[in-house]
């Protein structure tokens, strides 16, 4: 399923999707400031992970409608996103450690690491869960990735690729993705 666009958006439209991007920026906007604030209770660092979705999914539909929106327009709202990105992983990177937030000692964020280790694949099999398969075989996935990327005439991360690959109703591991632009485009992922 590919998504065709007929016409640029109407200055109605830009609007619209300007005041709803400026509405999710806004409030992780103000959480970074908390974050860079000087007295930041621990627990707030808890809510990074969730802005961090909150904002990546942002990134990777805004990348999508790229071509529909004036591009000064595009890059300044863009630019916005990638930084408090960036604050976000430079905070989260400053989180205390647990026993600071009042619970038992290791990393804020440590815990996540472990579901991708022999107990998460343990518990996925306790409650009968399987890893994700990739909806394209090898081969779609580089014709995809390939068109996906001449057809934009741009240089995408694999974040932004993702976004791209899941619009045209596809899905694929962040590893694999990964490596075709390495593959396809070394020069663009050494600029990057």
């Amino acid at each position: 399923m590919s998504v065709q666009h007929e016409a640029p958006f109407t200055e109605e439209e830009v609007l619209e999707v300007v005041q709803l991007v400026d509405s999710i920026l806004l409030p992780i906007h103000d959480f970074i400031a908390t974050l860079n604030g000087l007295a930041v209770a621990p627990e707030t660092y808890l809510r990074i992970p969730s802005c961090q979705e909150q904002l990546q999914n942002l990134i990777d539909h805004f990348s999508v409608i790229h071509d529909l929106i004036p591009r000064p327009t595009y890059d300044k709202y863009f630019v916005s996103m990638l930084l408090a990105r960036d604050q976000l992983f430079e905070a989260e990177a400053r989180a205390p450690p647990l026993s600071e937030a009042g619970a038992d000692g290791g990393p804020l964020f440590g815990t996540l690491q472990v579901e991708h280790g022999p107990t998460g694949n343990r518990h996925m099999k306790e409650w009968g869960l399987e890893r994700r398969q990739s909806t394209l075989n090898d081969e779609e996935l580089f014709s995809l990735v390939v068109r996906l990327k001449t057809g934009l005439g741009l240089f995408y991360g694999e974040r932004a690729m993702m976004g791209l690959i899941k619009a045209e109703g596809h899905w694929a591991p962040r590893w694999k993705i990964r490596a075709l632009l390495r593959q396809i485009d070394p020069e663009g992922i050494r600029a990057r």
